[in-house]
C-alpha cells in the first residue's frame, strides 16, 4: 500500500532489496522493493497492539519495540522473531549495532550486548535517568560509542566492561548527531564540530550559511566509506572525502526541507526528509563539479513531489520522479478549492521532472497541487509568502 502522507514518515532503513519506512500516524511500518512504485505494510498481522519504537538496524537485523515485547527480523520485515529481553528494560530502544562480533542495543535503561544474533541480551551499561539513557550508536572499529541523551558521549574498547567519557563542544547543549572514526569526532549540533584529538577540542561551524535561510543547527550526518554527509536543518547536503575538512554542496535538487536520516547503500545516497519523502543520488554524480549538477530525484511513487523554496516568494519549483511515461496533469488550487492554474498537461517520459510555478501570480496564502498519472494522484502544499 502506498504511503499515507510523505510528512508521516520519519525513520527509514535501507536495505540491498527494500526499503522500510516507520510512519507517524496508523499506516505503522511500511516497505517498497521497487522504489517507490508500491508500499506493502509489514506490520498488519503482527501480535502488538501498539508500536512504539523502530530500532535502526544492526547488518542484516531490525529490531521493532511493542507493548508484547522486542521482536528481531533479519529479511526486511517480511517476518519477525522475539527476542528475550527483560521485561523492564525493553521499551523506548534506540539503536543497534555491530561491533566486535556482537550486537549492541542502546536505551532508556541503559546498552545491552548480545552474542547470539540478537535472541538474548545482557545489560552492560546502566541508564539511572534521562540524564544517563542510551541513544544513537556509532563504532569505529576499535571503539564502541553511545551518546547520552543527546548531551554527552561514552565509548569502550573492550566490549562494555569499562566506559570512559568523550566531551561535548561546551557551547552545545543540545547534540543531534555524531561520526567517530579513531580520534576524528563529528558533531551535529547548533553547529558542526570537529575534534582531531578525541574531544579534547572543537573547531566550530564547518562550511558556509545558504543565502536562503537561516541556519538554525546540523541535523544529520552518514558516512559510506571515506565519503561522510552531513544534512542542515536547511534542507541542503554536503559531502566530505576527507572526514569533515573540506566540504562540498551536493544540495541541488534537493526539496529544501528539514532532513531526518541519510543513508548508503550500494553506492546510492538516500535522504528521508521531513514531509517531503524519500530523496536519492548516485555517489558517483558527486565526485566532481560537473556531477553537481546532476539532481537528486524523488522515489518513484508520486506522493514524494515536492515543492522548493517553501514559502515561495516570487518563484518556485515543483520536482517529481516518474516511475512510468505517461500524461502528467498539474493543477493548483487555493484554500477554498479553487483551480487557480494548470501548470503542466502533457507527455513525459519517465525519470526525475520540475516544472516552475510563478508565485507573483499568486496572492499570498497556501495553495495545494495536484499531480495525476497513470491512474495515480499525488498531493501536496506550499505556501506563498510576501
Amino acid at each position: 500500500m502506498p504511503i499515507a502522507s510523505p510528512d508521516a514518515a520519519y525513520m527509514m532503513y535501507v536495505s540491498d532489496t527494500a526499503i522500510v519506512v516507520m510512519t507517524r500516524d496508523t499506516t505503522g511500518i511500511v516497505r517498497t522493493r521497487d522504489r517507490g512504485r508500491t508500499w506493502e505494510r509489514i506490520t498488519a498481522n503482527l501480535p502488538w497492539s501498539r508500536l512504539h519504537i523502530f530500532v535502526r538496524p544492526a547488518g542484516p537485523w531490525l529490531f521493532m519495540g511493542a507493548d508484547s515485547g522486542l521482536y528481531q527480523s533479519s529479511d526486511d520485515g517480511l517476518t519477525w522473531r522475539t527476542t528475550t529481553i527483560d521485561e523492564r528494560f525493553r521499551h523506548n530502544m534506540y539503536c543497534a549495532v555491530e561491533y566486535h562480533g556482537a550486537l549492541f542495543l542502546s536505551g532508556d535503561s541503559g546498552v545491552f550486548r548480545s552474542t547470539d544474533q540478537g535472541r538474548t541480551w545482557t545489560r552492560v551499561f546502566t541508564g539511572r535517568d534521562s540524564q544517563t539513557a542510551g541513544r544513537d550508536m556509532h563504532s569505529d572499529g576499535d571503539r564502541l560509542y553511545t551518546m547520552l541523551w543527546w548531551r554527552r558521549f561514552i565509548r569502550t574498547s573492550d566490549d562494555g566492561a569499562t566506559w570512559d567519557t568523550v566531551l561535548r563542544p561546551l557551547r552545545s547543549a543540545y547534540i543531534n548527531d555524531y561520526l567517530p572514526v579513531g580520534d576524528t569526532l563529528l558533531i551535529a549540533a547548533d553547529s558542526l564540530y570537529r575534534s582531531v584529538d578525541g574531544g579534547k577540542a572543537y573547531s566550530g561551524w564547518l562550511f558556509p550559511k545558504s543565502p536562503r535561510s537561516t541556519i538554525r543547527y546540523a541535523n544529520v550526518l552518514g558516512r559510506s566509506g571515506s565519503a561522510v554527509f552531513a544534512l542542515i536543518d536547511d534542507g541542503r547536503a554536503f559531502r566530505s572525502d576527507d572526514f569533515g575538512a573540506n566540504w562540498v554542496d551536493v544540495s541541488d535538487g534537493l526539496p529544501g526541507y528539514q532532513p531526518n536520516s541519510i543513508q548508503v547503500r550500494n553506492d546510492t545516497a538516500y535522504i528521508l526528509t521531513y514531509q517531503a519523502g524519500i530523496w536519492y543520488r548516485p555517489l558517483s554524480e558527486m565526485l566532481s563539479p560537473a556531477g553537481l549538477r546532476n539532481v537528486w530525484a524523488g522515489l518513484a511513487a508520486p506522493q514524494h513531489a515536492a515543492v522548493w523554496p517553501n514559502p515561495a516568494h516570487t518563484s518556485a519549483t515543483l520536482g517529481y520522479h516518474l516511475a512510468q511515461g505517461g500524461q502528467v496533469r498539474i493543477e493548483l488550487y487555493d484554500l477554498l478549492q479553487r483551480r487557480c492554474a494548470t501548470l503542466l498537461d502533457e507527455v513525459q517520459d519517465a525519470g526525475a521532472h520540475t516544472v516552475a510555478i510563478d508565485a507573483r501570480a499568486l496572492a499570498a496564502g497556501t495553495y495545494f497541487y495536484t499531480l495525476t498519472t497513470g491512474g495515480r494522484v499525488a498531493n501536496g502544499r506550499f505556501v506563498v509568502a510576501r
